[in-house]
């Protein structure tokens, strides 16, 4: 094949091999690679170089990555985003040709999807079995963690109060095997999970008889 190459190029001129080779890429079909060759070699000698330097811009930028709908729920409530700024914005980076964020509807979804089962709501308040907030609590964190497949057992280790009652000692707590997820602001509002929400006077006895 190298030797039937060094034949023809040496009896044909460049402009007769271009032609044969578009002829050739149209009767296969490959009109998009004809017309390439076109504009690279037909309209000017410098449109070949710009070519080349746009197709190494392309390859060296970065992929755009769209918002899962899990992390389009994460970066309104961090922002603290309304439902009509989060939707502004999304129609914003379309206009400019960035669809990145997903429709709102499939983050109330996901979000929907956070609130637990087993909600008992009375005209005080509300409360949900300990046992079946800490079940949806687990499930929810293992759809977030990578759990090494050697991992035979899990152990979830939480602590619990009474507005504001929750500080507990947290030193000298031996670690047991390895740490798959840790919240560093365990007593943040933003990470805490309400059992029950009561509407009563601050008193002393309402306390004690929520906590004992």
């Amino acid at each position: 094949k190298k030797r039937r190459i060094e034949e023809i190029t040496s009896t044909r001129t460049s402009e007769e091999l271009i032609f044969a080779a578009k002829t050739s890429l149209y009767k296969q079909g490959k009109r998009a690679a004809a017309d390439i060759l076109t504009l690279s070699t037909e309209l000017s000698s410098s449109r070949a170089v710009q070519l080349r330097r746009k197709l190494k811009t392309d390859q060296s930028e970065m992929p755009i990555v769209p918002y899962t709908s899990e992390e389009a729920l994460a970066f309104i409530l961090n922002a603290g985003m309304s439902k009509d700024m989060y939707i502004q914005t999304r129609l914003g980076a379309k206009k400019r040709n960035a669809d990145i964020y997903p429709s709102y509807e499939r983050v109330r979804e996901v979000k929907r999807q956070c609130y637990p089962q087993g909600v008992t709501i009375t005209e005080k308040g509300a409360h949900i079995p300990l046992q079946t907030l800490l079940n949806h609590t687990i499930t929810r964190l293992i759809k977030c963690i990578t759990i090494p497949p050697s991992v035979k057992r899990i152990q979830l280790i939480s602590k619990w109060g009474c507005d504001g009652s929750s500080g507990h000692s947290e030193y000298m707590q031996k670690p047991v095997d390895s740490v798959l997820g840790h919240s560093s602001s365990s007593t943040s509002d933003d990470f805490n999970r309400l059992t029950k929400i009561e509407v009563e006077k601050e008193l002393q006895s309402v306390t004690d008889s929520n906590l004992f």
